[in-house]
């Protein structure tokens, strides 16, 4: 079936994910925002601690990448003759349908 860099992009992108928010957080001076912050501690955290802010974005940017990976085996997959049931097919090719 799927096997190498497609099969572990799921579990890539979860990890590089959580690699560069954790990093972000742990080098920066201030503590994490919160939903639903106003302006002032956004505007404050992004300025005052703009290094781990863009170490957190570039891990959240790596992490689409293995994901990506990902979604393009699992279409590949599902568009293989025989390889996936219709029904199967149908909800990985187009998400939300029943």
């Amino acid at each position: 079936m799927c096997s190498g860099l497609p099969a572990l992009g799921r579990p890539l992108s979860g990890a590089s994910f959580v690699a560069g928010v954790a990093a972000g957080n742990g080098l920066s001076d201030a503590p994490c925002l919160r939903p639903g912050a106003s302006a002032e501690p956004i505007e404050r955290y992004f300025s005052d601690n703009a290094g781990p802010a863009r170490m957190s974005v570039v891990g959240q940017l790596v992490s689409a990448a293995p994901l990506g990976v990902f979604a393009v085996s699992v279409v590949e997959l599902a568009g293989r003759p025989g390889g996936v049931p219709p029904r199967c097919r149908q909800r990985v090719l187009l998400p939300g349908a029943r």
